[in-house]
């Protein structure tokens, strides 16, 4: 007698009506990926050792280049949602509760958060 399979496990799961696919310009896989309370805000973590954060802009469309200045960055594509954050592998990223403002804590391959 065989075990019983649920119906759904061969079926891709649909989480929602719309897609997006995002080009996350990344060097290395992405390990990690968090979003903030609200939904409206994520971030991914790389083996590349960067840290990118993602903004949903009024067109319901998910943007990295949003922060203006205050991100760090300042590579060649004006990303200034991308930062190098560790000097190995971002394996984490999680966002604190928005009491404490839009801060971000990852750990990394290097033993630091």
């Amino acid at each position: 007698m065989s075990a019983a399979t649920p119906s759904t496990a061969s079926k891709p799961l649909k989480l929602t009506s719309t897609s997006q696919t995002l080009p996350h310009g990344h060097l290395d896989y992405v390990l990690d990926m968090a979003f903030d309370y609200y939904g409206r805000r994520f971030a991914t973590a790389s083996g590349d050792r960067s840290v990118r954060v993602w903004d949903l802009n009024a067109d319901g469309l998910w943007t990295s280049s949003s922060l203006g200045s205050s991100g760090g960055g300042g590579n060649s594509n004006n990303n200034t949602n991308e930062w190098q954050a560790h000097r190995g592998p971002v394996h984490s990223v999680s966002w604190a509760h928005p009491e404490f403002g839009q801060l971000l804590a990852t750990a990394g391959a290097d033993h630091a958060v």
